[in-house]
């Protein structure tokens, strides 16, 4: 079997200081928080010290990429150019979705 996608992405384990966040928009099952391993560790070292720095807020992390890299497809509609979907970037495992998270639960922004 050929297998097509992007090598060594790695899954981000969870945390102390970030909530992975998963919308159920696309259809990707909640299996998004892949990444590169440099992207992983530097969202790791982000959301330490971005705790350490705003008294116990956590950094949220939401869509990363898939197990084997690729587009989402948040339409539904596997349009090929994934121009519908506005996560192109996420392909390589280089990209995520970042927000913050107040220790009480709301977004400080």
């Amino acid at each position: 079997m050929l297998k097509i996608g992007i090598p060594d992405l790695q899954s981000l384990p969870n945390g102390n200081d970030y909530t992975k966040y998963d919308d159920n928009t696309a259809n990707h099952n909640g299996n998004n928080h892949y990444g590169k391993a440099a992207v992983v560790s530097a969202i790791q070292a982000i959301a330490n010290a971005y705790a350490a720095t705003h008294k116990g807020d956590k950094l949220q992390i939401g869509q990363m990429s898939l197990p084997n890299g690729g587009v989402f497809d948040i339409s539904g509609d596997w349009t090929p150019d994934g121009s519908s979907d506005g996560h192109k970037s996420h392909a390589c495992g280089t990209d995520s979705d970042v927000d913050d998270l107040a220790s009480n639960g709301k977004k400080n922004i």
